[in-house]
């Protein structure tokens, strides 16, 4: 595994399908909102599809039949009262990935996470998987004016953090991270564990694709 040279001045990581493993409970969420509403209830395949996105914009990919404003609102409203309902005790980190994160903040390394999940579920799930300490700053969609895989997000990362976007390194599993991270001028990192597959994730061209912890910690040299 090649390390990177030189290191990042900061690591900013992508939290579902990168940190921790929220499929189930974002299918759950999904589908159960579907019921409440009255509708079709999507397949587990169609929603992970969408893994990555905002809300709003995943929602409108899920289903055809959100044509009014109204119902797209109370259908986000009633997604978001859901998946608070089942609780986050199903989501946890991927092996090992936890162990890396506190090896970089060890080294004294500044840390932050781009999502594409809004702070009100964000915050608490990565306080669940017992890793907010670990970051400098944890950002979702309302921190930027447009969400991935525009740069926007992290280059207000960039800013808040005082450092070059050249000097971060943009760690995540799906298209939309690394298409982020190259609109940023930053380096990249595609994890294959999460959502995208490693050939869809080479089609973007990161700057290195890991497989496991072990060769994301090996990169970083930690």
């Amino acid at each position: 595994m090649p390390q990177l040279n030189p290191l990042p001045s900061a690591v900013v990581f992508d939290f579902d399908g990168t940190i921790a493993d929220t499929r189930t409970h974002i299918v759950r969420s999904y589908q159960e909102t579907f019921r409440r509403l009255g509708m079709a209830v999507p397949d587990a395949e169609r929603i992970t599809a969408t893994i990555g996105v905002p809300l709003r914009r995943s929602f409108q990919s899920v289903s055809d039949t959100l044509e009014l404003e109204l119902d797209l609102e109370h259908s986000i409203a009633t997604h978001r009262e859901v998946s608070q309902e089942l609780g986050f005790d199903d989501i946890k980190p991927f092996p090992g990935i936890p162990g890396v994160i506190q090896a970089l903040a060890t080294r004294h390394i500044p840390l932050a996470i781009a999502s594409s999940r809004s702070h009100d579920s964000l915050d608490e799930m990565v306080a669940n998987v017992g890793l907010t300490g670990y970051f400098q700053i944890i950002a979702g969609p309302e921190d930027a004016e447009r969400e991935k895989p525009y740069p926007d997000l992290l280059l207000a990362l960039a800013d808040r953090l005082g450092l070059s976007p050249a000097s971060l390194l943009m760690v995540g599993d799906t298209t939309f991270d690394i298409e982020m991270g190259h609109a940023a001028g930053a380096l990249t990192c595609a994890v294959t564990w999460g959502n995208h597959t490693r050939t869809t994730l080479e089609a973007t061209y990161p700057t290195l694709i890991v497989e496991n912890a072990a060769e994301l910690a090996a990169s970083l040299n930690v």
